[in-house]
């Protein structure tokens, strides 16, 4: 009975403890990033489901003024940014392209597995809107 006892609570300990880690992870992915005032909206998304490490990842964003549409061409000032929070491996700029008005795609491409992010910077009138939509690379 002694013998089955001690690796039973092992067991049982390792289990409650992989319980406990899972609660204290962030979450790994979020499926869009927001922000909205009385004159803009901006909306990022993440265009695959699953992303891998040493390979572009896109993002979409759209960006609308509320009382005349999109907002495109050269009045869009955007640039979006993959990094990984709390690493010291550097911010790495994604190539955003125009693809119809006020909708742009941001290709990059994390180099390693773990937790990322994607930050949309946009700049309209002196005004800076950040838009942060985590993500993870397998």
């Amino acid at each position: 009975m002694k013998k089955i006892v001690f690796p039973l609570l092992l067991l049982l300990a390792v289990a409650v403890f992989a319980v406990y880690r899972s609660s204290l992870a962030p979450p790994a992915s979020a499926a869009n990033a927001a922000f909205e005032n009385d004159k803009l909206s901006l909306n990022m998304t993440k265009a695959q489901t699953e992303v891998r490490a040493m390979e572009a990842v896109a993002f979409e964003i759209r960006i609308s003024d509320l009382q005349n549409g999109p907002v495109g061409g050269e009045a869009a000032d955007l640039q979006v940014r993959l990094s990984m929070p709390g690493m010291f491996c550097g911010i790495l700029p994604a190539e955003v392209t125009e693809t119809r008005p006020g909708v742009y795609v941001a290709s990059g491409m994390p180099v390693m597995r773990g937790e990322w992010q994607a930050e949309a910077v946009y700049r309209s009138d002196g005004e800076t809107i950040r838009l942060r939509l985590p993500f993870k690379a397998a």
